[in-house]
C-alpha cells in the first residue's frame, strides 16, 4: 500500500505527497493550460468570461514561479492556491452555465473534464495545507 491508495474514501491521498511542493506547481501549471485550452477551444467565448481566464492565466503563472524557501511560504502559498483554485473552479461552472459559447456537448465534456480535475487538486491541496498545518518540517 502507497500513500496514493491507502484504502480511504474515493481513492484520495491522506499521506502528504513527497513534495508538496512540486504537486502544487504541477496542479497550477494544469490549471495554467486549462485557461489557454478554453480560449482557444472557444473563439465565440464572451470578452468578460476571456479576460476572466486570462486573469487566471496570469495568476496561475506567478503562483507556481513563486519562491517557496520555507514551510511559512509553503503554507501561504498553499492557502493562495486554493483560494485561487476555488475561484477557478467557479468560473468553469458559469462559463458551462451561462456562456452561450460553451453550449456545444463536445465543450461541456472539456468543461466537465477541467471541473473534474480542479475538483481533484482542491482535495490533493486540502490534504496538503491539512499536513502542513500541523507539521513543523
Amino acid at each position: 500500500m502507497n500513500g496514493w491508495d491507502n484504502g480511504c474514501t474515493a481513492g484520495l491521498p491522506m499521506m502528504l505527497p513527497i513534495y508538496p511542493l512540486g504537486e502544487i506547481r504541477f496542479w497550477l501549471e494544469i490549471q495554467r493550460e486549462h485557461t489557454v485550452f478554453l480560449r482557444n477551444a472557444l473563439p465565440g467565448l464572451e470578452p468578460i468570461y476571456r479576460q476572466e481566464l486570462e486573469s487566471f492565466e496570469r495568476t496561475f503563472a506567478d503562483q507556481g514561479r513563486r519562491p517557496v524557501t520555507s514551510v511559512v511560504e509553503l503554507r501561504r502559498l498553499a492557502d493562495d492556491v486554493n483560494v485561487s483554485s476555488g475561484n477557478f473552479l467557479r468560473l468553469l461552472e458559469t462559463i458551462r452555465d451561462r456562456s452561450g459559447a460553451a453550449q456545444a456537448a463536445s465543450t461541456q465534456a472539456l468543461l466537465g473534464h477541467m471541473m473534474a480535475e480542479t475538483r481533484y487538486f482542491l482535495r490533493i491541496l486540502g490534504v496538503i495545507r491539512s499536513k502542513l498545518s500541523y507539521s513543523s518540517f
